[in-house]
């Protein structure tokens, strides 16, 4: 995410932090950390506003990388693994699974079921669709079972990248505003100690 500063009396600013590469450094982490969990609370907002996801499943799949003297530069990272449908609010019927995956409106999976998987150590449910015959027979593993097809839903990956432009334009202000509220805390301080 990219940012522009635009400070008033900058000339006067600049004069005094010139020589002060090390505090202007932890005024720009500041600025962008606080940026940063603003960008997160916004994006959230705005991917839960797209699909029917929970804060906190959404809220645990983002990482939040925050910046530091060395780096000067905080992101989001989302996984790019599709989310399983059984996430969403879904109903099964005779016909099918109903998904209700975007804000008002449901899809209805023909021939789809509520399944059990191995993940790991751990068991999951998934929305599942059994493959159509080839040629008169059903296709089976070794085991006997037969294939199955598991849908899966926009990762969160790409919900955030189409609201990612958006929430930009909402988190740029807000940092300039807090890089501007550090120069004039830093300026302060400065007086202070005089």
């Amino acid at each position: 995410m990219k940012f522009k500063l635009d400070i008033k009396g900058a000339d006067t600013a600049i004069r005094q932090l010139e020589g002060l590469k090390k505090e202007a450094d932890l005024m720009t982490v500041r600025a962008l950390n606080k940026g940063l969990s603003k960008a997160a609370t916004l994006s959230n907002r705005e991917i839960r506003g797209q699909v029917n996801l929970k804060l906190n499943y959404v809220k645990e799949r983002m990482t939040l990388i925050k910046a530091n003297p060395d780096r000067l530069a905080a992101e989001i990272k989302t996984p790019r693994r599709g989310t399983l449908m059984t996430r969403y609010p879904h109903r099964v019927l005779k016909r099918g699974v109903k998904v209700r995956v975007k804000k008002g409106a449901a899809k209805l999976i023909r021939g789809g079921f509520v399944t059990t998987l191995k993940a790991g150590n751990r068991r999951v449910e998934a929305i599942a669709v059994a493959q159509p015959k080839q040629g008169g027979r059903w296709p089976r593993y070794k085991t006997g079972n037969r294939k199955i097809n598991v849908r899966y839903a926009p990762s969160i990956s790409q919900v955030y990248q189409n609201v990612k432009g958006n929430v930009g334009e909402q988190v740029d202000p807000y940092i300039s505003d807090q890089m501007q509220k550090e120069i004039n805390r830093y300026l302060r301080q400065s007086r202070g100690r005089r």
